[in-house]
């Protein structure tokens, strides 16, 4: 059975893809790069506003979104109707969320995209294999872009918001609130 016929998408969640391998999935290594929630949620939001996406247009639906502070307000109740109806994109959802079978993350290898300069040596590893540092200078101007400072964008009430929402992710993974 091809992976997009049984559910799997390029982002699936670590349940979905124990549930299409079965018993095999205990014979596979992950690896997920987890993002500053911050910047996740920034990141997320300037990209369905640029794009003008069809999401955007599903979350206008909960109210206005035309500011940063708007959408995070209204990301709670967006959350909670997309589980319960099964819409839209799960790149809303918090990380551990994407990593965890009974409420327990079991991704095995995880890497902070903000150390990724730092995680040579581990993927080296995953991979057993060396890998270039070449690899990671190339990659390194776009994932600085990624990055771009959310204290000048995301106010105090926006950050509270945001750590609420994805507080297991800043627990999980070790971000600093």
């Amino acid at each position: 059975m091809e992976s997009q016929e049984a559910g799997l998408r390029d982002h699936s969640s670590v349940a979905e893809i124990k549930g299409y391998l079965g018993e095999d999935f205990e014979e596979y290594n992950g690896l997920s790069i987890v993002r500053n929630p911050y910047h996740r949620c920034l990141s997320y939001y300037n990209h369905i506003k640029r794009s003008n996406s069809w999401l955007y247009q599903e979350f206008s639906k909960f109210g206005d979104i035309s500011s940063v502070s708007k959408f995070v307000a209204l990301l709670p109740e967006i959350i909670i109707d997309f589980e319960n109806n099964k819409w839209g994109d799960k790149s809303i959802w918090p990380q551990t969320k994407w990593l965890e079978i009974d409420g327990s993350v079991v991704t095995k290898t995880i890497i902070k995209l903000e150390e990724y300069d730092e995680s040579v040596n581990t993927l080296s590893e995953f991979f057993g294999r060396e890998i270039s540092t070449a690899v990671v200078k190339n990659a390194r101007p776009k994932i600085h872009n990624l990055l771009s400072p959310y204290e000048k964008q995301l106010g105090v009430e926006e950050r509270s918001a945001i750590f609420d929402i994805y507080k297991s992710d800043f627990e999980t993974f070790g971000y600093s609130k």
